[in-house]
């Protein structure tokens, strides 16, 4: 149960790493924002099952288009 609870808030405080890389992004398209982005991103292909959230997933599939286009 503390687990799933851990599991929860891990996911809440991924969408919302993802989502200020996001707005960064929007704002300032440059070298360090981009590397801060992907380094979010390996943390949470790594660590969280966020194919399992919804809104984390689409967060994450966004965040990547976003990434590709900026290359």
């Amino acid at each position: 149960m503390n687990q799933s609870c851990n599991d929860g808030r891990n996911i809440t405080e991924a969408i919302l790493q993802v989502h200020v890389c996001i707005a960064t992004l929007k704002q300032h398209k440059t070298k360090q924002v981009t590397k801060e982005a992907k380094k979010v991103l390996t943390v949470i292909r790594k660590n969280l099952n966020w194919e399992n959230s919804p809104e984390l997933s689409q967060k994450v599939h966004l965040l990547q288009g976003m990434l590709y286009k900026a290359v």
